[in-house]
């Protein structure tokens, strides 16, 4: 048997109480033995959950804050280790800076791991009797990873050019509701749908770029794939039926990308069909696997099977079942297994016996991975942190509400809403101020090539007097834009008999979400610097 080779890797965690050195815990008694009210050791040993009895017993020993702390650090109430973490927190309760400052700089340790375990497709069988959840927050026994930040990008294909592609239901939904559950996680969320394969690379290369040491990274795919030689790949919306390898993008070429930030966690999800194109003449692809670890594999379905979507629902197959558990306070490994126990029971009970998707996941980590863990920024290159903030922020900018048309008959005000962040809902909100109805409204909102616009909601054709009209109109593609966005605005209606009129044209409502930072994004990954800034242009009158 071939030796398997071990790969070590360095991680940053909060330091268990109980690695402390000795002669720090000696150090710190001497701040806490002397006696001060409300300041001493006695009131720290209250804070901890000791009796009176006990805090007699400790003093009876040469260090009483030492031997206490020993003793609290084997506590386990909480089903992980004590850090010097909660303790500092105990500190600054107590308004002891002087003892906080002494212990700070040993808040956080960095720990060598060894992995020797390959990351391997789980193609066990589900058995019946092992469908059953775990439990909703579980006890974490190994060290909890300090996390930087975290970062996810969400992207959902539905809208293809060819015909025969173009028959999927919900990964647009699917995007939106797993980019909602990871911005409730504290994900700095990027979801783009429909994309191109010049705009995905664009995309998932620019994502890149975001992460670093410390950050968990997630990326979500929704969308038509195929499975080729092992490896899986992720079919653009301007794909035909060839299957070239060219034309598509390699979900394990991302996960190097991503390998090469020195991030603690990387976790893709592909929802999407993992069947061998009809093509068997292409050259098999290798793709290095990183050192680091922390790298999970999660698909909807196993190896040359498909994923499924049912009629009447809201999300497809796998999607369904994982935005129940996502949220959930245990180990990713533990919420992927719930996820396939639950996509099994729901399979077991249909009565077409010709469908057949058992998802599955592979994995190299080490540690117990959370998306539930907190972020803790500031203990590396706060310049980061906060540069990917503004970065995130400037990417979800929408154009503030205004109000367009104000006379004696008409006001129309104009709000939006980010549904992805290359996708803008345009609200128009028209009221009636004169005495008559007015009947036949129609309220057009127009934009030029390549930005489509799509009337989504819409509330009548009649506005009674005093009352309001409202249309949804939805902006999409905004990636594509090469310029501010400029809309043309316009009013139809019936008043009395007569036709009436009103157009405001060129209506700038700059550079949008995603826009703003796409044309950056471009330029970083072809010409690897930033694009000339662009020349500021005068608001359109209003």
């Amino acid at each position: 048997m071939a030796d398997k080779s071990k790969t070590s890797s360095k991680l940053l965690v909060k330091t268990p109480l109980s690695n402390l050195n000795p002669n720090v815990l000696e150090e710190l008694g001497m701040f806490l033995n002397p006696r001060l009210i409300s300041k001493d050791v006695r009131t720290l040993s209250g804070k901890l959950g000791y009796s009176l009895r006990r805090v007699q017993n400790f003093e009876r020993e040469r260090n009483p804050t030492a031997c206490m702390l020993e003793d609290w650090s084997t506590c386990y109430e909480e089903g992980q280790e004590k850090t010097v973490s909660e303790l500092l927190v105990k500190l600054e309760e107590m308004k002891r800076h002087d003892a906080v400052d002494f212990l700070k700089p040993y808040e956080f340790s960095e720990v060598q791991q060894e992995s020797s375990l390959q990351p391997e497709e789980n193609d066990l069988p589900i058995h019946e009797d092992s469908l059953v959840n775990t439990l909703l927050e579980a006890p974490r026994f190994t060290e909890i990873p300090v996390v930087t930040d975290k970062v996810a990008l969400v992207i959902g294909n539905m809208k293809y050019s060819h015909e025969k592609l173009n028959q999927l239901m919900y990964p647009e939904h699917d995007a939106r509701d797993v980019a909602a559950a990871l911005h409730e996680l504290e994900f700095k969320v990027f979801s783009l749908v429909n994309l191109t394969l010049s705009e995905m690379r664009i995309t998932v290369h620019s994502f890149c770029r975001l992460l670093g040491k410390g950050v968990y990274a997630v990326l979500y795919y929704a969308g038509h794939g195929y499975e080729d030689h092992g490896k899986n790949y992720l079919i653009p919306v301007d794909a035909d039926l060839s299957f070239k390898r060219e034309d598509s993008f390699c979900a394990q070429e991302i996960l190097q990308t991503m390998q090469e930030c020195n991030t603690s966690l990387n976790l893709l999800i592909i929802d999407a069909c993992r069947v061998r194109p009809p093509t068997k003449d292409q050259i098999p692809t290798f793709i290095k696997r990183g050192t680091n670890g922390n790298n999970i594999f999660a698909y909807s379905c196993c190896s040359q099977q498909v994923a499924f979507e049912e009629h009447d629902q809201r999300n497809g197959l796998y999607a369904q079942h994982l935005l129940k558990h996502i949220r959930r306070n245990v180990r990713i490994e533990n919420i992927l297994m719930d996820v396939a126990a639950d996509v099994a029971l729901t399979i077991s009970y249909c009565t077409d016996n010709s469908i057949h998707q058992r998802p599955c996941h592979e994995s190299d980590a080490y540690i117990d991975c959370r998306l539930t863990d907190p972020i803790i920024p500031g203990v590396l290159q706060d310049v980061d942190y906060h540069e990917r903030m503004q970065l995130w922020q400037k990417a979800h900018t929408l154009p503030d509400p205004f109000v367009i048309l104000e006379n004696e008959d008409l006001h129309l005000k104009v709000q939006f809403i980010a549904k992805f962040s290359n996708v803008m809902e345009v609200l128009l909100t028209l009221c009636n101020k004169t005495s008559l109805p007015m009947k036949d409204c129609v309220v057009e909102l127009i934009v030029d090539s390549p930005v489509c616009s799509d009337i989504t909601m819409i509330s009548g054709d009649e506005v009674k007097p005093g009352e309001q009209l409202k249309q949804v109109v939805q902006i999409s593609a905004l990636q594509k834009l090469n310029d501010y966005l400029a809309v043309d605005l316009q009013i139809f209606y019936d008043f009395n008999g007569e036709l009436v009129s009103w157009t405001s044209s060129k209506v700038d409502l700059r550079t949008p979400l995603i826009s703003s930072v796409f044309a950056e994004w471009d330029w970083w990954v072809t010409c690897g610097r930033a694009p000339p800034t662009k020349t500021q242009k005068p608001k359109a009158k209003k």
